[in-house]
């Protein structure tokens, strides 16, 4: 079976050679010395479905590529342009780029979890908070098909002249109530009511556990009925000629791992040591692929390879 998906498998794999590089060392040098000296130009805008926060003045701005999305929502809340406003005011003294809350800005530095507060749009397109700038403009901003379709990441592996050049908008938007509710949230009065549900201690969680208090053990769920299935798993979504071999592999592996699940006492043993089941190919591709400096650094890993990654 193994040999099959070797044969059959035509998953890409997306390394950047940089013509001075003579290494991965060279060649991870020669991304970072090209994103440390460029800069995306983004113009940030209030979404048109909002209101109550202020719009931003300041025109565009250049961007660090590297740098995550909630850099930008760092920025701009620091700023007050997190603040929701009771009235659709738009006046000339909503505070300036200069006027910095030194209460927000201590809370972004000292603490590793902040409440959310702004989000951000790229179209239609919900930017992650953990995706890079450089990523979220190369995979949302608009472009015509063409130029799309046209793009050709081995012969261009930073991108198009027109992403450097090309003003690109981001649209922000308060974080509504709900999808906040589940937030973390630190410092001032509202950030330690909201996070004090969060804290549980040892105490409060065997009050929840049925064996501690009752003697009722949880039933036992066959873990084979999540592999013997009819369809694939949702997290897969590439297509590739080896897709069926490797739906049937993880289903035999899954009967080797836990096949005395369908006996009483049988002996919690493989059949078949789980070291037999790793394809050396495909195993070769993902070390080479996450050994390329550039899709480390944009985030730009292939699709197959984070989908196989997460699926059991």
């Amino acid at each position: 079976m193994n040999s099959c998906l070797s044969q059959m498998e035509q998953f890409p794999v997306k390394v950047h050679d940089f013509p001075s590089g003579n290494g991965n060392g060279s060649r991870g040098s020669q991304a970072l010395k090209f994103f440390n000296t460029h800069q995306l130009k983004c113009q940030l805008q209030r979404h048109p479905d909002c209101t109550n926060v202020k719009q931003w003045k300041g025109g565009p701005v250049k961007i660090d590529p590297l740098a995550l999305v909630q850099a930008i929502e760092r920025y701009l809340v620091v700023r007050g342009y997190g603040r929701i406003r009771e009235e659709d005011e738009d006046s000339d003294d909503d505070g300036s780029d200069d006027e910095i809350d030194e209460s927000l800005a201590a809370q972004f530095l000292n603490s590793g979890s902040v409440r959310h507060r702004l989000q951000f749009y790229i179209g239609d397109h919900l930017l992650p908070y953990n995706m890079t700038v450089y990523q979220a403009v190369r995979q949302y901003s608009l472009q015509a098909e063409e130029e799309r379709e046209s793009t050709d990441d081995e012969a261009n592996p930073l991108g198009r002249a027109g992403i450097w050049t090309k003003t690109h908008t981001i649209w922000y938007k308060p974080v509504r109530e709900d999808e906040d509710g589940s937030k973390d949230s630190v410092g001032g009065k509202r950030g330690r009511a909201q996070t004090a549900p969060t804290k549980t201690s040892p105490r409060n969680a065997k009050k929840q556990d049925e064996l501690w208090h009752d003697g009722v053990c949880p039933s036992v769920t066959n873990p084979l009925d999540t592999y013997l299935t009819t369809e694939p798993p949702e997290t897969i979504t590439f297509d590739d000629p080896s897709l069926e071999v490797i739906l049937l592999l993880r289903v035999l592996h899954s009967i080797s791992r836990y096949w005395f699940y369908l006996y009483e006492n049988a002996a919690c043993k493989e059949i078949i040591s789980t070291t037999e089941f790793i394809n050396s190919k495909l195993t070769a591709k993902a070390n080479r692929q996450l050994q390329d400096p550039l899709v480390i650094m944009t985030g730009n890993i292939p699709t197959w390879l984070i989908e196989l990654g997460k699926t059991r």
